[in-house]
C-alpha cells in the first residue's frame, strides 16, 4: 500500500537539503572529511570503494556508495582526489549523484607541514513521485536538479618523532551555498558545512599503534560530535589487523574491524543504535564497508632495474 502524508515528505526534502553523504568510516572517506589528506596518503596512489546502508529495518534502506582514486605528488606537489557518488535515501528514492575533484598541496613550515586544498564537484539530484501520495497539490513538479559546489579544507600535519605524529584540519563544504529545492520557487540552499578533524598517531612497540580521533561538524542547526580511538596491530611482513571504536554522541556506538594484506584493506563497521530512534529501529544502525587498494610509483634506475620509490610522510 503507498502511504505518504506531506508533512513527512517536506521533513524528507528539508533532511535531504541538511544533511551530506555520512559515512561512519570517515577517516576511509577523505574526500569528505579533509580533502588535503591526500597530499599525506601512505602511498602513491589509492583506489577505494565505499558502502553503507542503514534504516532498513525502519523504512526503504538508504544506501550509500562511493568510488574514489588518490594520486599523491601527480604534477609538481600537486595530488589529485577523484570521487564519484552515489546515494538513495527513503520511499521517494531521492537519488544524489556526485563527481568530486580534489586538488591539494603542501608547504613545509619549520617541523610542520601546512596542507591547502580546493575541492568542487557536480551533483545531480532526483526524486520519484510514483510511491507518495499528497492530500493537496503542491508546488513541487520539478524531478531533477543539477548544480556546482565549492568545498576548502586546510590542515597542519607535524611528525612529532619518529613513533608518533600529530594532525588537524579545517574543511569548509558547500561554500557557494548552492540551491538545491523541487519546489518551483527554488528557494532552499545547501548550508556551508564545517568540520573539524584530528587525530594523533603514536607507536606503542614495533607492532602496535593507537591513535585517537576526534570529528565535529557544524551545518545549518545540525552537530555532530565523534570521538574514539582506532589500533593498528602488525602481525607479520604482510597482514596487519585494524580496529576502532567510536561513539557518534547521542546516535550511534561504531565498531569497526579491518585486514590489510599487502596492498589490499577490506574494513567493516556497525553501528549500534543508541538514539531514541532505537525503538523503532531495535537498536539495529547501518552496516558498512569499504575496500582499498594502493601501490607505489615504479621507476627505473640507470641498469634499468625496477625499485620502489619510500612511502611519503
Amino acid at each position: 500500500m503507498r502511504t505518504a502524508f506531506v508533512f513527512l515528505f517536506s521533513l524528507s526534502i528539508i533532511s535531504s537539503s541538511s544533511q551530506d553523504t555520512h559515512y561512519s568510516q570517515f577517516y576511509n572517506s577523505i574526500q569528505f572529511v579533509n580533502p588535503t589528506l591526500f597530499s599525506i596518503q601512505k602511498t602513491d596512489y589509492s583506489l577505494q570503494i565505499h558502502r553503507r546502508s542503514q534504516w532498513y529495518t525502519v523504512t526503504k534502506p538508504f544506501n550509500t556508495t562511493s568510488f574514489t582514486f588518490g594520486g599523491k605528488n601527480i604534477y609538481k606537489g600537486f595530488s589529485l582526489g577523484l570521487t564519484t557518488l552515489n546515494d538513495i535515501a527513503g520511499d521517494s528514492r531521492f537519488s544524489t549523484n556526485a563527481a568530486l575533484i580534489s586538488i591539494s598541496n603542501k608547504v613545509l613550515i619549520n617541523e610542520g607541514i601546512i596542507l591547502y586544498a580546493i575541492q568542487p564537484s557536480f551533483y545531480q539530484q532526483r526524486i520519484d513521485y510514483n510511491d507518495l501520495i499528497f492530500i493537496q497539490n503542491e508546488p513541487i513538479n520539478m524531478r531533477s536538479l543539477s548544480f556546482i559546489d565549492l568545498s576548502f579544507a586546510l590542515s597542519y600535519y607535524k611528525p612529532v618523532d619518529k613513533e608518533s605524529s600529530f594532525i588537524f584540519g579545517v574543511s569548509l563544504f558547500h561554500v557557494n551555498e548552492p540551491r538545491q529545492s523541487f519546489s518551483q520557487t527554488n528557494t532552499v540552499s545547501l548550508p556551508l558545512k564545517t568540520v573539524c578533524y584530528s587525530t594523533f598517531s603514536k607507536k606503542t612497540n614495533l607492532q602496535n599503534t593507537v591513535s585517537p580521533i576526534v570529528f565535529f561538524s557544524i551545518q545549518n542547526k545540525t552537530r555532530e560530535l565523534v570521538a574514539g580511538c582506532s589500533f593498528n596491530s602488525i602481525i607479520n611482513d604482510e597482514i596487519e589487523i585494524t580496529s576502532s571504536i567510536l561513539n557518534r554522541y547521542g546516535d550511534a556506538i561504531i565498531l569497526a574491524i579491518g585486514l590489510k594484506n599487502k596492498n589490499i584493506k577490506l574494513e567493516a563497521s556497525y553501528d549500534i543504535n543508541t538514539s531514541t530512534l532505537r525503538n523503532a529501529s531495535n537498536t539495529i544502525g547501518a552496516l558498512e564497508f569499504s575496500f582499498v587498494y594502493e601501490w607505489n610509483k615504479k621507476i627505473k634506475n640507470n641498469n634499468d632495474k625496477e625499485i620502489i620509490c619510500p612511502k611519503y610522510l
